[in-house]
């Protein structure tokens, strides 16, 4: 078997196993989207064949967006049993 024919083969079966990632990725969507994350899917591109794969290339799947709130203190402490603040409900 030519290299040619090998690129080819393991192409198409890297393409069936893409396709094949499609429901695990909106499965992690929706978690991300139940749990109030704004979720944004990435488009898939597909090659047609092994010679153009690197024009088809992403930075991944999901793209997630979450405010998170820093705040600083000014008490030292090491773990809950020296938390100077009492209990702290999540």
């Amino acid at each position: 078997m030519k290299d040619q024919e090998v690129a080819e083969r393991d192409h198409a079966r890297f393409i069936e196993h893409l396709d094949a990632s499609n429901p695990a990725v909106f499965q992690c969507a929706k978690f991300f989207y139940d749990k109030g994350i704004q979720v944004a899917i990435s488009p898939m591109s597909k090659s047609k064949g092994y010679n153009d794969r690197m024009d088809h290339t992403d930075d991944g799947d999901l793209y997630i967006q979450q405010r998170i709130e820093v705040k600083g203190l000014s008490r030292d402490f090491t773990d809950g049993s020296d938390w100077p603040f009492g209990a702290v409900d999540y």
